[in-house]
């Protein structure tokens, strides 16, 4: 916006130097092309001074400076504008976006349906619930249960030479048959 408001403002710029007095002759060359210059032009070129006036009137400047506010005014109207337009596009994008992921839902929806209908059309089994027969097991479980720890050993002796008590009363001695 900046580089506009520069280069509009180039004529009032013009519209606000001093006046001076310059010579300017436009030339035509022979190929057909316009020049000017502060000299006449060369012989054989159409040549003709142009005529610059003395001083610019104040009506021309303040008219001037009236279409220079109307052009700003019409260049902030259109940046207005356009950013307008710009929140407008975003807006409609987002709402655009918006629908398509309803529209993506829906269909999730549909083919959802779609299923549980086919499901529901399916040929149906009946499925007999019979009740819990007894357990044959003492203990409720169909392993053995698990085994008894072993009796706890007799202590061992203190003393090595404590020697068990021996039974008081032992058999005769009996000769053996080859004596």
């Amino acid at each position: 916006m900046h580089w506009i408001i520069s280069i509009l403002s180039i004529p009032l710029l013009l519209l606000s130097l001093a006046p001076c007095r310059a010579e300017v002759w436009r030339c035509e060359g022979f190929d057909g092309q316009v020049y000017y210059q502060q000299e006449p032009c060369a012989q054989g070129a159409d040549s003709r001074p142009l005529e610059v006036p003395e001083a610019f009137s104040e009506e021309a400047a303040r008219a001037a400076e009236r279409r220079l506010a109307r052009d700003l005014e019409y260049l902030e109207a259109l940046e207005e504008r356009r950013a307008r337009e710009r929140e407008r596009a975003a807006e409609r994008a987002l709402r655009e976006r918006e629908l398509e992921l309803e529209q993506r839902r829906i269909e999730a929806l549909e083919r959802q349906a779609e299923e549980l209908e086919r499901q529901n059309e399916a040929p149906r089994t009946q499925i007999l619930i019979l009740p819990r027969p007894p357990r044959p097991w003492p203990h409720g479980h169909p392993y053995p249960p698990p085994p008894q720890p072993p009796a706890p050993m007799p202590p061992k002796p203190l003393y090595p030479s404590h020697k068990p008590d021996l039974p008081r009363s032992l058999p005769p001695i009996l000769p053996s048959p080859r004596d």
